[in-house]
């Protein structure tokens, strides 16, 4: 299964229809993504937004919170308890990105000096919490500027 969500940034959210399954097919330089079981149907909404400035695909992790809400990569915000060299450190912030070198997803955690990359591993890390999304917040903040 090919889980991901999409962020459509003109309009300011994630649309019903890109919140289900997909499947994804290759061929050359394009990708088709369509949803099951309405392949024709989604073909089109989806190859528009795929070639659209606006829009954003983020990959299911393969992770859920302590409520079982799925986590998505450049995506969700999530807080956690955190133990690294002995040193528990309780509810930081922070979202998964996927580290290419590593092949690993690696959690980018919000501290004062900037942001922490900080492996991800069972062990260490515990208790994840979706707290928002980063394109939410983006466009909350916009909007708060705006006013």
């Amino acid at each position: 299964m090919n889980d991901f969500i999409v962020w459509d940034s003109k309009n300011k959210k994630f649309p019903d229809v890109a919140s289900v399954e997909f499947g994804v097919t290759f061929y050359k330089n394009l990708t088709a993504i369509w949803r099951k079981p309405y392949k024709d149907e989604a073909v089109n909404w989806i190859s528009q937004r795929m070639q659209s400035k606006y829009t954003t695909i983020h990959n299911y992790i393969g992770k859920t919170d302590i409520n079982g809400k799925k986590i998505y990569a450049d995506c969700s915000i999530v807080e956690f308890d955190c133990k690294i060299w002995g040193t528990t450190i309780e509810k930081p912030k922070g979202y998964f990105e996927f580290n290419k070198d590593t092949l690993r997803y690696v959690i980018c955690a919000f501290s004062n000096s900037g942001i922490r990359r900080i492996a991800f591993d069972n062990e260490y890390v515990k208790n994840l919490k979706i707290i928002d999304t980063i394109q939410e917040r983006e466009a909350r903040n916009v909007n708060t500027e705006k006013a």
